[in-house]
C-alpha cells in the first residue's frame, strides 16, 4: 500500500487556501477577483465574536436579506445593464430583485421535486459546510492574532524594499544549517554550494517584496531588521522544504506621503494578520488531523485515476473554467457532474479505496463525497501524465476538509447566522431559478438560449415583471424594509466577479436573479424599528407611481 502522512509542514502548502490572497485579472471588461476562501463570508465580522452582528435590509415572510449581502450580491458578481450604474434607481432595481427572488422561492415552495432531489440537497450542504470552515478559520486563525507593534514598525520601515535573492533548497535542516556553515566560513562559495546540492550551473534567483504572497519566515528575516548585500540568511522553512537565501541586491521605493505611508502601514498589518492567522489555523489542522494517515489501495487508486483523469485533464480544466465563466451570465448551475463521475465509477463501487484513521473508504463512498466536496485539484492546470499523483493530493484534502467538518459541526458552527445565510442564499437562488425556469417554460420561452442574451430585459419585460408584480401584491403584507440602511448604501459601478480559490464552490455568490426591471419600492412596509410604519401599497396606487415614478432615493419610492 501507499501511505501520505499528514505532517505539520504540508499543512503551509495545503493551507494556502485559507489565506486571504486577492488576484485581479482583467477578462475583456470585466474584472475577476480572485479571492482565498475566507474573506466573503467574515469581512464584516467583528474580532472574537461568536457570530457577526447583523443589519437586516429585508424581511419576506421568515426569510430576510442583510446588508451585507445585498452589498455582495450586488458588486460580486456581473449585474445586468438596467441595473449596473451606482443611481438611485439601480439600488432599487437590486433590492426589488433580491426581494422578487425570495417570493419566487417562497412561491416553489421547500417541497418540489427539484430542491428535494439528494443531489441538490447534498450541493446545499457543501455549500453550507463550507462556509462553516471559513468560519473555524476565524475562530482558530484570525481571532487569535496579537501583533506586536514593535515588530510592525520594524517591518515598516523596511516594507519599500525588492529584494533580489540567490536561493538553495536542502531536503532537511541539517544540511542546509552544515552548508551554511561553509559558506560563512569562506570554504564553499554560495555557488559551489548550490551546483553540489541542486546541480544547477547558475543560481536560482529571484526577487521578493514584501507580501502575504511570502511565508511569514521569509518576512520576518527580511524586513524585520535591514539586510547588506552579500547577507545568507536561514535556513528557512519554506512550503516544506529547507531554504538558504542570500541577498543581491535590493530596491527601495519609499513611502513619502501621508497616503502612501497609511497603505504601507495597512499592507504591513494586513500580511501580519493573515499570515499569523494562517499559522494558527495550521497549528489547529495539525492537532486535528494528527495521527491520521491516509493509505491508498493501489489497485482501485490506479483504476479510479484512470478514470477520472479524462474528466480532470488540462483541456478539461479550461473548459470547465470556460463553464463556469459562462454560467456567471446564464444562471444556470452544472448539477450533473457529480452525477456523470458516479456512472463512471460505478463498477468499482465496492472497492476499497483508501484507509484512514482505521475507516476505509470504499469507492462508493468516494463518489458520494464529491457530491456535496467536489475534488479541488491544487494544481491549476493538470497533467494527465501525472494525474494520479495530483489526484492524491486532491484525496487528501477532501479527507482533511471531512475531519474539519466533523469538528465544525461539533463546535455548532452550522448554527451561526452568517453560515445559516449564506446556505439559505443559495437555496433560495436555487429554487427561484428552478422555478422560474419551469414558469418561463410554460410560456413558450427557451431560457437557455434568451435570458443569456441581449433580449433577455424583453423577456423579463413582456413575462416576469407582471409575474413579479403580482407576487409583490400577494406577499406585501409579509414585506418589510429597512428604508434608512438602504438609503446609507453606496454601491460601485464596477463590473466584477469574485470566486474564490480552492475551495469546492468557487462562486462568492450566485449569479444576479435577473427577474425584474421595477425600480419602485411601492409595496410593503418600513420596518418597525424604524417608527415609521405604513401599510402595503394598492396595485392601483403601484401603477401610478409607475407612471409618475418621482424620485431616485430608496424613500421617495411609496414604502
Amino acid at each position: 500500500m501507499e501511505s501520505g502522512q499528514y505532517f505539520k509542514v504540508r499543512g503551509y502548502v495545503q493551507l494556502m487556501k485559507f489565506s486571504h490572497l486577492i488576484n485581479r485579472v482583467d477578462v475583456s471588461h470585466i474584472s475577476i477577483i480572485l479571492l482565498l476562501a475566507i474573506f466573503a463570508l467574515i469581512s464584516c465580522s467583528t474580532h472574537h465574536e461568536s457570530e457577526p452582528k447583523e443589519t437586516i435590509l429585508a424581511r419576506v415572510g421568515d426569510k430576510t436579506i442583510s446588508v451585507n449581502e445585498f452589498i455582495r450580491r450586488a458588486e460580486f458578481t456581473i449585474r445586468p445593464a438596467y441595473c449596473n450604474l451606482d443611481f438611485g434607481h439601480d439600488k432599487m432595481i437590486i433590492l426589488n430583485s433580491l426581494i422578487a427572488e425570495k417570493l419566487v422561492a417562497i412561491e416553489a415552495g421547500d417541497t418540489n421535486k427539484f430542491i428535494t432531489n439528494d443531489t441538490v440537497q447534498a450541493r446545499i450542504r457543501g455549500i453550507k459546510e463550507q462556509a462553516m470552515r471559513k468560519w473555524q478559520y476565524k475562530q482558530e486563525g484570525l481571532d487569535k492574532v496579537s501583533l506586536d507593534s514593535a515588530q510592525l514598525k520594524e517591518a515598516f520601515a523596511s516594507a519599500g524594499r525588492k529584494y533580489n535573492i540567490g536561493y538553495i533548497t536542502f531536503p532537511d535542516s541539517a544540511s542546509a544549517t552544515k552548508m551554511k556553515a561553509e559558506i560563512l566560513a569562506n570554504n564553499r562559495s554560495f555557488g559551489e554550494v548550490s551546483n553540489a546540492v541542486m546541480g544547477l550551473d547558475t543560481i536560482p534567483t529571484r526577487q521578493i517584496e514584501f507580501s502575504f504572497f511570502e511565508p511569514i519566515s521569509v518576512l520576518d528575516s527580511l524586513y524585520l531588521k535591514p539586510r547588506r548585500k552579500g547577507t545568507v540568511v536561514g535556513p528557512l522553512n519554506i512550503n516544506g522544504t529547507q531554504t538558504l537565501l542570500r541577498v543581491d541586491g535590493w530596491t527601495n521605493t519609499p513611502a513619502l506621503s501621508t497616503i502612501q505611508q497609511e497603505r504601507r502601514w495597512n499592507k504591513v498589518t494586513e500580511a501580519y494578520t493573515k499570515l499569523m492567522a494562517k499559522e494558527h489555523y495550521n497549528d489547529y489542522v495539525y492537532k486535528v488531523m494528527q495521527g491520521k494517515a491516509i493509505e491508498f489501495h493501489p489497485d482501485a487508486f490506479y483504476q479510479v485515476a484512470e478514470i477520472l483523469a479524462p474528466i480532470y485533464d488540462a483541456d478539461n480544466q479550461k473548459r470547465r473554467q470556460q463553464r463556469l465563466m459562462r454560467s456567471l451570465f446564464k444562471d444556470n448551475v452544472e448539477l450533473s457532474r457529480a452525477q456523470d463521475t458516479q456512472g463512471h465509477l460505478k463498477s468499482l463501487y465496492q472497492r476499497p479505496l483508501f484507509t484512514v484513521d482505521g475507516n476505509t473508504w470504499t469507492v462508493r463512498d468516494f463518489a458520494e463525497a464529491l457530491i456535496a466536496h467536489p475534488l479541488v485539484f491544487r494544481q491549476t492546470e493538470i497533467d494527465k501524465n501525472h494525474f494520479a499523483h495530483d489526484l492524491k493530493f486532491a484525496i487528501i484534502d477532501l479527507v482533511e476538509d471531512h475531519y474539519l467538518t466533523e469538528e465544525a459541526y461539533k463546535q455548532g458552527l452550522d448554527k451561526v447566522n452568517v453560515v445559516q445565510r449564506h446556505a439559505g442564499m443559495w437555496e433560495d437562488h436555487l429554487n427561484f431559478n428552478y422555478y422560474r425556469t419551469q414558469l418561463l417554460r410554460k410560456l413558450g420561452v427557451d431560457t437557455l438560449s434568451n435570458l443569456e442574451k441581449t433580449d433577455y430585459p424583453m423577456v423579463i419585460e413582456k413575462y416576469l415583471n407582471e409575474y413579479v408584480n403580482s407576487l409583490q401584491a400577494k406577499y406585501s403584507d409579509t414585506i418589510e424594509v429597512n428604508v434608512d440602511a438602504f438609503n446609507e448604501i453606496n454601491l460601485t459601478k464596477i463590473d466584477m466577479i469574485v470566486l474564490e480559490r480552492n475551495v469546492p464552490y468557487p462562486q462568492v455568490v450566485p449569479p444576479f436573479p435577473l427577474v425584474t426591471t421595477d425600480h419602485r419600492l411601492d409595496y410593503g412596509r418600513r420596518m418597525a424599528h424604524e417608527g415609521h410604519v405604513r401599510s402595503a401599497a394598492t396595485s392601483n396606487n403601484k401603477q401610478a407611481r409607475l407612471n409618475n415614478p418621482g424620485g431616485e432615493s430608496g424613500a421617495d419610492g411609496g414604502i
